[in-house]
This record gives structure tokens, sequence and C-alpha cells, in this order.
């Protein structure tokens, strides 16, 4: 058996070395731990740092979990909210207040509350607070369907969620966050998005409108309404309630078109949809 080197003899001493001072390490934080349970606490307090099984890392200094509620009377008529990455999620509302509640983490050295509310005559305008202030944000509204007359949404990232609700109109507008809608009332919905998928089950609508770059639509109607859409890339999906009334125009340059409902030429509801290379398909 070769006999170990300068460099084996330095390893494995190094090892000894490191395992003793390990061991001597824990049976000492043991002990102080049993002296002072908050001990870690106060370490990670005092140096501003948070220990973990992965090391130390420095603390997110101002950032706080919170939860704050906002409650709004009549008379309103319009509800606007604006965010960058909060997830939003809409539904009917039992009392007669509107009432917003919101969960997330907040820097309090640059915004107060997790979200900046005002109110202008009668609409009420809701905002995610700039310079990044808030992080995990997630936002809940409850509208009663005498005060959701219209209700306009618009987002970067985050997703939005709504179901079960009454309004005379609705607006969205996403680039990347994606739309999920159950249950809708509505007289007319316009739906925008650049890469976000945009999903509307049950829709009871006079007219639908959808734009898109990249992301799909799919949405499916309980009543005949008037649909008008436009995409790029992105699939169309539509789910028509049958009616003899429906006159179609589909086009597409390079995407499949499938239409399994007749079209009658003078039908007074029109349905068209237009896209460069997304499919087409009418069910």
């Amino acid at each position: 058996m070769k006999s170990l080197g300068l460099f084996g003899k330095f390893f494995i001493a190094f090892t000894i070395w490191t395992v003793a001072c390990l061991s001597l390490a824990t049976y000492a934080g043991s002990k102080a731990y049993e002296q002072d349970p908050t001990l870690l606490s106060k370490i990670e307090d005092n140096y501003n740092v948070r220990i973990h099984v992965g090391g130390i890392s420095k603390a997110d200094a101002g950032w706080e979990e919170t939860k704050d509620t906002w409650n709004f009377a009549p008379p309103v008529k319009k509800v606007s909210f604006k965010s960058i990455n909060a997830t939003v999620s809409f539904k009917k509302g039992i009392g007669e207040n509107i009432i917003v509640s919101a969960t997330g983490r907040l820097d309090k050295s640059k915004a107060p509350r997790l979200l900046k509310t005002e109110v202008q005559a009668d609409e009420i305008i809701i905002q995610q607070p700039e310079d990044e202030a808030t992080s995990e944000l997630d936002v809940r509204i409850e509208v009663p369907p005498s005060l959701a007359k219209n209700i306009d949404i618009v987002t970067v990232n985050g997703n939005v969620v709504m179901e079960n609700t009454l309004t005379d109109e609705l607006a969205i507008k996403t680039v990347a966050g994606d739309v999920i809608l159950k249950q809708i009332q509505t007289q007319s919905i316009a739906l925008h998005s650049v890469s976000a998928d945009i999903k509307a089950e049950d829709i009871s609508a006079q007219k639908v409108t959808g734009k898109s770059v990249s992301g799909d639509l799919e949405v499916s109607t309980l009543t005949p309404a008037e649909v008008a859409f436009t995409s790029i890339s992105g699939d169309v999906k539509i789910k028509m309630a049958p009616s003899d009334k429906l006159r179609f125009s589909l086009k597409s340059v390079s995407g499949e078109i499938h239409n399994s409902h007749g079209s009658n030429k003078n039908g007074n509801i029109g349905v068209s949809v237009s896209t460069t290379s997304g499919d087409i398909e009418i069910e």
C-alpha cells in the first residue's frame, strides 16, 4: 500500500480538525439554547440576518406580513382595479357595501398599506402601490349586484379570477396574467391579452369582444351572443349556445378552422373571429 504524501496527511488532519470544531460548535450551541431559547432570534435581530439550513442571509428589513380591509358604501357605479403582479379575485357580495381585502408582504417604508384606494365621484379606484412596496399580494373584492355597474381590471403579471358576478360592463386587460371567468352575467365583456390565456365559462352576455397576441381565448356562452375576437398566434375556442340567428365570419391565414354550427347569412347575431396562425374552433 502506497504511503500518504504530505498533502494526504494534511487533508486527513484538516478533516479531523473540522469534525472536531463542528462537534464542539454543535455542543456549545445546544447548551446556549438550553440557557436561552430566544438566542437565535436575538442574533438575527441584532445583526439583521436570517439563519437557516442553507446558511445565513440578509433579512428583509422593513417587510411585514400584512392584511388590510376596506369597506365602500354606495353610491358606486364603477370599480377599477390596477396591479402589476397581484392576484385578484372577484365574487358577488352578499351585503350592501363593496368589501376589499388584501394579504401580502409590505415594505412600510415605501407604502402605508397594501393597496392605494381612491374614490372619485361614483368610481372606486384600487391600485397596487409602485416602487416594489408589496410582494405575494392577494386581493379579494366582493361586489354586490346593485353596485357592480362597471368593472375595469388592468394587470401586468397578476392572475384574475372572477366568478358568480353580475355587472353591466366588464373590461379586463392583461399582459401575462391568466384570466379565469365563471358564471358571469353582463351586457358586454371586453378581453385584451398579450401572452396570457383567457378562459370564460358559462357566460351570459349580449356582446363579447377579445384581442390577443399569443394567448389563447376560450369562451363558452349560455345565451347567444355577438362575438368579435382577433388573435395573432393564440388559439380561439368558442362554445356557443345554439341559435338559428348566428352569422359567422371566420378567417385565418395559416390556422385551422372548425365550425360545428350552421351559419345564417341573414342572422342578426354576428360571430367574427380572425387569426394569423392560431386555430379557430366553434362548438
